[in-house]
């Protein structure tokens, strides 16, 4: 075990559990216990799990364990998990906690291999419960660490595991910047139910104010820089709502290729088995292994989107790309800001707003391709019109691969892109949670600092809490 690792763990009181070579550290012991190998062999692929989701969601994990298992054999992919299970239940909705490998609030790190007994698990892992956040200073970047120590690869790849709710301006701020050492319950009261960037952590849920920790966009970020890998070949998220444009402006410099959904993200654990399965298979390189990915896996993973009468989608992204929207963006930022202040132009841009592909309507994610359509075909603005040409080459470029279902019969796009928010001026000016405003952390954002994006969604003012129609 790699010293960063075994000191990180042994600050967070919890247990590094089946070392590189399938063995347990003990239950009894009051440190972990590792046993070194004599040499290490370079694996062609290390992926890092890590994750934490709700209690009735880890046996969708605990089955991708089982049906991956068989696939190692003689394969040139390791893996390491680092995944923490949720608690037993929620007390304003019972969902019992599922998981058979780990008790409720467990926090596991093993890596998984063919002959793993996965019974073991939970007979060596220490209880982490509300005291240790997969977001804990340290944590990610000590995982990454351990792997680059005794998983060496000559790739190395990050899927985390869990929910996500794309860029938030209640947990997507520096938390150094908060100014409160405690939530301010009143705004929290008064506030939607906040979920985190990534990896909300049902252990510390408060009923009271509907707040849970996650791990921020910046965390992330930190979190990778810090660690020796620094780079990725690939960047999987396995979460909801990642395929948002603030988001991966701040993270897109850490990997080459990201796997994300713009929408809800629908799926058992068969995108994590088939994932895999691609890798051990890989002959022509990563981005062909992903394409495939997404071709087989796509069957399946499309049954609970027809089940839902719900749209989806998943992509494979040449991150390199991401850094060539900020000129685009910056153009159609600067061009509505300037026609929103002439009020013949406003019903126009406004009939936009209304009318174009909402991916969440309570987070106010937008398709940002359609609403530069639309604006080039509503106002006929020539700014407009070269603006959402160029961003649909930068989409093209941008997206290698993507799959896609369009099951919702009220809500219908032709093909998707990736989401941007679209905040109206009042809840842009609103606080926080946290007592900060919205708008200082949105600008804080390296989105809006290239883009200034910030600036049009202060001047949007469709809708308002006086607006007698704002419930429509």
């Amino acid at each position: 075990m790699g010293k960063k690792l075994f000191l990180a763990l042994a600050l967070l009181g919890t247990y590094f559990v089946g070392c590189s070579d399938g063995e347990s550290s003990s239950a009894s012991s009051t440190e972990p216990s590792v046993k070194t190998e004599a040499s290490i062999d370079s694996a062609r692929y290390t992926v890092v799990i890590y994750g934490t989701a709700e209690g009735y969601c880890d046996s969708i994990i605990e089955d991708a364990y089982k049906k991956v298992q068989p696939l190692l054999k003689d394969s040139d992919v390791r893996i390491l998990v680092s995944y923490k299970y949720g608690v037993e239940y929620n007390e304003e909705e019972p969902k019992h906690f599922t998981g058979k490998f780990a008790k409720p609030g467990q926090l596991v790190t093993f890596e998984l291999t063919e002959d793993l007994d996965l019974e073991t698990i939970k007979e060596n892992a220490k209880m982490a419960g509300d005291s240790v956040m997969m977001s804990d200073k340290g944590l990610l970047s000590s995982v990454l660490d351990y792997a680059a120590d005794s998983l060496p690869a000559q790739n190395y790849i990050l899927l985390f595991y869990g929910h996500g709710g794309g860029f938030d301006y209640d947990n997507d701020y520096p938390k150094d910047k908060r100014g409160n050492s405690a939530l301010k319950k009143s705004a929290l009261k008064e506030s939607h139910d906040v979920i985190s960037a990534i990896l909300y952590d049902e252990a510390s849920t408060d009923y009271e104010i509907s707040y849970q920790d996650g791990l921020n966009m910046y965390e992330i970020k930190q979190e990778i820089e810090n660690s020796s890998i620094k780079h990725l070949k690939g960047i999987f998220f396995h979460n909801c709502l990642m395929g948002n444009m603030e988001f991966l402006s701040e993270i897109y410099t850490l990997t080459d290729f990201i796997i994300a959904s713009e929408h809800e993200l629908a799926a058992d654990e068969m995108l994590i088995v088939d994932f895999i399965k691609e890798l051990t298979k890989e002959k022509n390189g990563f981005q062909n292994a992903m394409e495939s990915f997404l071709d087989n896996t796509r069957p399946h993973w499309k049954i609970e989107y027809k089940e839902g009468s719900s749209n989806g989608d998943l992509m494979l992204l040449k991150a390199s790309e991401i850094e060539s929207f900020f000129p685009i963006f910056k153009k159609i930022a600067k061009r509505l800001t300037t026609l929103y202040k002439d009020e013949s132009m406003v019903p126009y841009i406004n009939g936009v707003t209304n009318n174009a592909y909402v991916v969440d309507q309570d987070l106010f994610f937008y398709d940002a391709l359609d609403f530069a359509n639309q604006l080039a075909e509503k106002t006929k603005d020539s700014v407009f019109v070269a603006s959402a040409k160029e961003l649909k080459q930068a989409f093209d470029k941008l997206i290698l691969k993507k799959i896609e279902v369009h099951y919702d019969e009220e809500h219908k796009l032709d093909s998707f892109s990736l989401s941007v928010l679209m905040l109206f001026h009042d809840i842009y000016n609103d606080k926080s949670v946290w007592g900060y405003a919205n708008k200082e952390a949105y600008e804080y954002t390296k989105f809006h600092k290239e883009t200034g994006w910030g600036e049009w969604l202060d001047l949007n003012t469709l809708f308002s809490y006086g607006n007698p129609d704002e419930d429509d």
